[in-house]
């Protein structure tokens, strides 16, 4: 019992934050709430994590135990939320199998989940009567129509009725239209790019001009910009490619805007710093190197340090979130090769303060 909780507590120490003073973004280093992998927390190797519209709540996609985890805030506001779930999507129903990444739509009606291994996008409707989301899809996204391709992300278009999808196995992005409860499960377009490798990650700028995605093999993020007047289209050809070593980039993961600043955050899985931030420039691309950095120290247990030298890209910052004001930054973080199943759970995540300062 110690161990575990040597293993559990070893996930997650302190940020040391090297502030820049045009940055706008400042995270402090204390976390405001830390749940951590225990049996009452349901977690277990959490790879993503996604707030409600309102921010009543955050969800947690649980890829070894197949779940998803709620969270309420504790009171109306701020940014303490609860360390036991009031609710768990689970079981055959819920057809979730290795869910990799989560996201609420803008009105909050619905949650996507990619399923990895299911090869699928499923679709979970919110019950108004009982605020909370059904356990059983009210529609999926998958076949060989679908060009679905062991999907590892998922997100909706904050601006229009497009739901967004990165494909592990193919190397691409595909999008589909979506009109009340029914999904196209056809893609309107396909992204792809000869960066793209093994995209992990991916988010909509808040007024969904940019889409910008983690190229997991080729450490690198691409972005494409929207084109014009059309209903959810993407440019083909990146606007930008973040990459090379200036960016630090270590098999980035996710990938999020700040909702306010639109500042872009990366989170890498491994590296000696692990989640970034890069500001827009006088010209409107984004700065190539981070202006603001957070390292998170990684103590190992025994039984599993020796993953760090077999698989360098296993463990570390997984999934990240900005509360829907901006102000707080979810972070999940866990060690555990797919292969191997540890007697206990893994994980961990904190929610951080986030203040943001004009440059």
């Amino acid at each position: 019992m110690e161990k575990k909780k040597n293993y559990l507590l070893g996930l997650i120490l302190p940020l040391l934050v090297n502030l820049s003073n045009c940055f706008g973004v400042i995270v402090g280093e204390t976390p405001i709430t830390v749940i951590r992998a225990e049996n009452d927390s349901k977690l277990d190797r959490p790879e993503s994590v996604a707030f409600t519209p309102s921010g009543d709540c955050l969800a947690v996609a649980n890829s070894l135990a197949n779940s998803v985890t709620f969270y309420k805030r504790v009171g109306g506001e701020g940014y303490v939320y609860e360390t036991k779930p009031s609710y768990t999507i689970e079981g055959l129903q819920s057809q979730l199998d290795y869910p990799h990444d989560l996201s609420f739509s803008p009105d909050g009606k619905h949650l996507a989940v990619a399923n990895r291994v299911g090869n699928s996008i499923t679709i979970y409707k919110r019950d108004l009567s009982l605020n909370r989301y059904e356990s059983h899809p009210i529609a999926s996204i998958q076949g060989s129509r679908s060009q679905i391709s062991f999907p590892d992300a998922v997100r909706f278009s904050p601006v229009e009725n497009v739901i967004a999808v990165a494909n592990m196995y193919s190397h691409t992005i595909t999008l589909y239209h979506f009109q009340g409860d029914h999904y196209d499960r056809r893609p309107f377009q396909v992204l792809t790019h000869r960066i793209l490798q093994i995209p992990d990650g991916l988010d909509f700028s808040k007024d969904g001009q940019l889409l910008a995605v983690t190229s997991h093999d080729s450490h690198s993020v691409v972005l494409y910009q929207r084109k014009e007047g059309s209903q959810g289209f993407y440019v083909n050809t990146p606007i930008q490619a973040l990459q090379g070593p200036q960016t630090l980039f270590c098999f980035p993961h996710s990938v999020a805007f700040h909702p306010v600043k639109n500042d872009l955050t990366v989170s890498c899985s491994q590296g000696r710093k692990n989640v970034h931030f890069f500001s827009t420039t006088e010209s409107g691309l984004y700065a190539t190197a981070p202006e603001l950095s957070l390292e998170i120290l990684e103590m190992y247990d025994e039984s599993t340090i020796h993953l760090l030298d077999q698989l360098h890209q296993e463990g570390g910052v997984k999934g990240i979130a900005f509360t829907p004001d901006g102000k707080g930054l979810a972070i999940t973080q866990n060690l555990c090769q797919d292969s191997l199943r540890l007697p206990f759970p893994v994980g961990v995540l904190a929610i951080y303060p986030v203040s943001v300062e004009a440059h």
